[in-house]
């Protein structure tokens, strides 16, 4: 009788592992991780992080007009792969502020572009500019006035790079969002 009641007891806590095992958290390579569902998966964004942080390299001025082009077209055909890979609300609004940020590079790229291809003039005061980037200094707030002799308005020379750190703004935006919120829902 003792070794029957041995026996029913090795059994009674074999099935009790293999019950609780069942229902409690996966044991991988030694660690216990709870089973979650992503509601948004950080991976579908790696490519689309990387694209965009290249960019980022221009405020240092490592990078030339044509590699920035090159950049942020690289960086809108992440975002169009990723867009068919994201499922939850949450993913796409990620996947809109990665947008948002790179219409404001795109803008930067404007002033640039105006800058090199002459357009921009050189100006006392500043930087001589055509009507026609007009609406992108209203929607970043970028003060523009006319000025005695010039066609045009007149703006900061900084002002490519008040429209850069908007988009890296952003960027990092997106970013900090994709890590924030990547565990929340558990099954």
């Amino acid at each position: 009788m003792g070794r029957e009641r041995a026996l029913y007891t090795v059994l009674g806590i074999f099935f009790l592992i293999v019950i609780c095992t069942g229902c409690s958290p996966v044991i991988h390579s030694g660690k216990i991780e709870k089973e979650f569902q992503y509601i948004v998966d950080p991976h579908k964004f790696e490519n689309v992080y990387n694209a965009g942080k290249s960019l980022e390299e221009v405020t240092e001025g490592n990078i030339s007009y044509r590699d920035f082009k090159e950049l942020l077209q690289n960086f809108a055909q992440e975002i169009s792969v990723a867009q068919e890979r994201v499922k939850t609300e949450e993913e796409k609004e990620i996947l809109k502020l990665y947008s948002e940020a790179h219409t404001i590079f795109q803008d930067s790229a404007v002033l640039w572009k105006y800058s090199l291809y002459g357009t921009y003039k050189p100006h006392q005061e500043g930087v001589n500019v055509k009507e026609e980037v007009k609406p992108i200094l209203a929607k970043y707030n970028i003060p523009a006035h006319r000025s005695t002799g010039v066609s045009g308005y007149v703006i900061p020379k900084y002002s490519i790079t008040v429209i850069l750190s908007k988009a890296i703004e952003k960027f990092y935006e997106a970013y900090n969002s994709t890590k924030e919120i990547k565990k929340i829902r558990e099954k």
